[in-house]
């Protein structure tokens, strides 16, 4: 496997954020390091000749290339898997403890409705990022349970979210995500979890159009990606329903409440603001009223 990675100039990040946007599915992924205050564009691929064809696309959709000097590295798979592990320790939140399928022995005593087992394997969502916590907090500290309200995770990644809303109790959950490995990944932590009763399915927000409505709606992607569909992600939600949005970084939390808030007042949506902050990031959720 082939590491690159980059540090990137603040002036390019919302630049960048659409670049990948229209690459998407992709292995770029935007990292902040919290003690250097530094954000890094990182990609994996499989070889050399997999690496140099996703920099030409990426370099051919950017504007200043000239700023960017990549730097490679070969991972061997064994250190792939070991080095993620490093980063991916078990956490709770209250009661709910979220716990690597590598350390499972470690909580066997822990009844398996209050916790989740996690394979991230090559798809976001360990819980041990920021945006993701923020979505947990909220679904586990703030909704009620049990509960037969409908439950959508848009971006599921590893699907730690919908299936921690079923683990706690909502009957009628959906994951959906346009990448395959997310989907697959997903399927996989189901079944480490015996879960068998949420509905995965690979989807872009543009299929979600058409679907049902639900009563609760977590979409944990990019900013650009939540301004450029938050007429399909407000239509998706039922009257008294809530909306949450993640991915957020805290800079960009006003571009998104100014968007969502114009939008919901020109469909004459009542609605009930809440904003929290996590490090650099931002959850912001929509309650209908």
């Amino acid at each position: 496997m082939i590491k690159v990675h980059t540090s990137l100039n603040e002036n390019h990040l919302e630049e960048i954020e659409n670049v990948l946007y229209d690459l998407y599915p992709h292995n770029w992924s935007i990292l902040y390091k919290n003690q250097t205050k530094i954000y890094e564009l990182v990609g994996y691929f499989k070889n050399i000749s997999e690496t140099e064809l996703e920099i030409s696309q990426f370099n051919k959709c950017t504007t200043f290339t000239t700023d960017i000097n990549f730097e490679y590295s070969t991972i061997k798979n064994e250190d792939w898997k070991n080095s993620y592990k490093k980063h991916f320790v078990p956490w709770n939140l209250n009661d709910f403890h979220f716990i690597p399928t590598w350390r499972e022995n470690e909580f066997k005593n822990i009844h398996s409705n209050q916790k989740l087992l996690i394979d991230p394997g090559m798809a976001f969502g360990t819980g041990n990022h920021e945006t993701t916590k923020l979505c947990l907090k909220y679904l586990i500290q703030n909704l009620q349970k049990p509960c037969s309200e409908l439950l959508i995770d848009i971006g599921c990644g590893s699907g730690i979210i919908a299936l921690t809303a079923s683990l706690i109790g909502f009957k009628n959950v959906h994951a959906v995500d346009n990448d395959d490995e997310a989907v697959k990944n997903t399927l996989i932590n189901a079944q480490l979890n015996q879960i068998d009763d949420i509905v995965v399915s690979k989807k872009c927000l543009g299929e979600l159009e058409s679907t049902n409505k639900f009563d609760v709606v977590f979409s944990n992607i990019q900013t650009n990606t939540l301004i450029q569909n938050a007429s399909i992600l407000c239509n998706l939600v039922n009257k008294n329903g809530k909306l949450i949005l993640s991915g957020i970084l805290k800079n960009e939390s006003s571009n998104i409440h100014q968007e969502y808030v114009k939008l919901l007042n020109e469909m004459k949506i009542n609605f009930e603001l809440i904003s929290e902050d996590m490090n650099e990031w931002n959850l912001s959720v929509f309650e209908f009223t």
